[in-house]
């Protein structure tokens, strides 16, 4: 018996001891985030348990969104940047927040989203796509809502390419080198389960291609142009195609 408590004392500290390795610790903490994003950081959680303590304003009907851009960039990107200050005194460079290589990152962003435009466009004539974009379809229901809602559905994205692309992948690019790209498209491609199945297939190479640039460009900023350009784009197609209030 007194064996079995040691071997299970063992495993205790050992695990403990994990936490210690930057890596590990960073992979298990950006874990905890996303997770506690997941339940009181998504716009259900606002609709369950804070809009109506809030009562009815100008913007209620797309409240768990904007609810959902102000966690992200809270959890995905000051959290981690807090987390981290403390334990490193790194320029926010070395995260990926700089500007980088400019003439790779414009040329590649730009080329990119131009190179996309034909498949978001066959996208938006999918009747599941239309059904999912704007992820809330009452930002269609006045000009005004639309384009609040757009504004911050565009600035999540800095929240979201941080914490992936800067956040896990330049903390653990000295440790795995190429392999993070790979570490940190696991997660982000979970992420997209909901979506439709087009789109979840298709962030597994978004993630690795987005990692890449990063990683090449040592900034975050052409992957949020990207990213944000494809998801604008398809909602004002989705917008235009469907009219205000139709």
């Amino acid at each position: 018996m007194k064996a079995e408590i040691r071997g299970f004392v063992k495993l205790v500290h050992d695990t403990a001891t994990l936490l210690r390795v930057r890596e590990i610790r960073t992979l298990a903490v950006g874990t905890l985030i996303l997770l506690f994003w997941q339940y009181f950081g998504y716009p259900f959680t606002y609709s369950e348990m804070i809009a109506d303590k809030t009562g009815e304003w100008r913007y209620d009907l797309i409240a768990p969104n904007l609810y959902w851009t102000a966690t992200n960039l809270i959890l995905l990107l000051l959290l981690p940047l807090a987390l981290e200050g403390r334990q490193r005194k790194d320029s926010l460079r070395s995260f990926g927040l700089g500007i980088g290589d400019r003439r790779l990152g414009c040329a590649t962003a730009v080329g990119g989203y131009v190179i996309m435009v034909p498949f978001i466009a066959l996208a938006a004539s999918r009747p599941d796509f239309r059904a999912t974009y704007p992820l809330n379809q009452n930002a269609l229901l006045s000009h005004e809502l639309f384009w609040v809602y757009e504004v911050f559905y565009l600035l999540f994205f800095v929240g979201w390419e941080f914490f992936f692309r800067g956040y896990w992948l330049f903390t653990l690019e000295p440790a795995l080198g190429t392999a993070a790209v790979a570490v940190q498209t696991v997660p982000f491609a979970l992420m997209h389960v909901s979506k439709p199945f087009p789109e979840a297939i298709g962030s597994v190479f978004a993630g690795l291609f987005l990692g890449m640039l990063a990683l090449r460009t040592r900034s975050i900023w052409y992957g949020v142009f990207l990213h944000a350009a494809v998801a604008g784009t398809m909602d004002i197609i989705v917008y235009l195609q469907r009219g205000i209030g139709k």
